[in-house]
């Protein structure tokens, strides 16, 4: 493949600004409307061409001076893991379900943020049957989903609607991005965003050159419903390499045995 020298000049603080902001957004699989708008906000003065496919994925061309004859996919997931309401009790408790593969340990004491229909953020937390009304067998199991209620505050199911909120509302974990230190940083929804990120910096980069090959990029929704996006994105932009850019588990903590250490930070 052809190549082209660039300056590379690294912001690192316009990169963790970047971070921040895609962290705090919500875009569940099927719901990636409110990702999908920054991100085409934020490559459309970077890019040739961007635009929104009918999916909902973000797609853009970079030419090269190669013309057509060499295409680069850059490929990202814009989805996270979330929950959606489906039923509101006459109190004002929601019940939920998830959207993507969640792991039901968290989810006890965890604070949830939905949006209401206008677009703002409710805050809400996860709780189950308290200790002193359950079994000790019953406290030693991971609690199914159905037995997990949303506490937003509400008094009855009218103020739960009359904030916005109602069935097929939509919400992931309310984790607030935080700089932990200088080399760690601390969110929600790093898989896969921080990897969005990483694309955005590269077209950053090459913002003022021309590149040997034209690079394609598809920031893909629904990942966690199946991959949906990236297939539709990846016919529609015909590439003829492609890097798809993912996140994985860390593997270098405690209790770790080392044949199953697969990645370190």
């Amino acid at each position: 493949m052809r190549g082209c020298i660039v300056e590379i000049i690294i912001d690192r603080r316009e990169i963790i600004s970047d971070q921040k902001e895609l962290s705090e957004l919500i875009g569940c699989p099927g719901y990636e409307g409110e990702v999908g708008a920054w991100l085409l906000a934020k490559i459309e003065p970077l890019a040739d061409k961007a635009w929104k496919d009918p999916l909902g994925n973000i797609l853009a061309v970079k030419k090269g001076s190669g013309g057509n004859a060499e295409r680069l996919l850059l490929s990202a997931h814009m989805d996270e893991v979330g929950f959606m309401v489906n039923h509101i009790e006459k109190d004002g408790f929601l019940r939920i379900d998830t959207l993507g593969g969640i792991d039901r340990r968290l989810l006890p004491g965890s604070l949830l943020e939905f949006r209401s229909t206008a677009g703002q953020p409710v805050i809400a937390v996860a709780g189950t049957a308290p200790p002193h009304i359950t079994t000790a067998q019953e406290r030693e199991q991971i609690p199914e989903i159905r037995d997990i209620f949303v506490d937003m505050g509400a008094g009855s199911e009218d103020e739960v609607l009359s904030r916005g909120i109602d069935v097929g509302t939509v919400g992931s974990f309310h984790s607030p991005f935080i700089e932990l230190n200088e080399h760690r940083l601390l969110g929600k929804a790093f898989d896969d965003r921080t990897a969005c990120n990483v694309i955005i910096q590269v077209l950053k980069i090459l913002k003022n050159s021309e590149p040997g090959q034209t690079i394609l990029v598809n920031f893909a929704v629904q990942e966690e419903f199946g991959g949906a996006g990236a297939i539709v994105g990846t016919r529609a932009l015909e590439p003829t390499h492609a890097l798809a850019i993912e996140n994985t588990i860390a593997s270098d903590v405690p209790d770790t045995p080392p044949r199953k250490i697969i990645t370190r930070l």
